[in-house]
């Protein structure tokens, strides 16, 4: 049972007490973190290949057939 219990066995939450209690307990838990001149970044999860967009849909294509680039002799 936490202590200190009042006149019905129920621990006391508003005394100043607890107050201070919790207010240590949070101080430990969570301490004051100093300043980072380079925070830390949470890294986003990215694709390697992006999604096509509108403009890919109508790229120009070539308008003849390829001339030959290896010629044997």
């Amino acid at each position: 049972m936490p202590f200190p219990p009042d006149q019905h066995g129920h621990a006391r939450r508003d005394g100043p007490g607890w107050l201070a209690f919790i207010q240590r307990l949070i101080g430990r838990l969570n301490p004051v973190r100093r300043p980072r001149s380079a925070p830390r970044v949470i890294k986003r999860k990215m694709p390697k290949w992006h999604v096509k967009r509108a403009v890919h849909a109508t790229w120009p294509q070539p308008r003849h057939p390829p001339k030959p680039s290896i010629l044997r002799h």
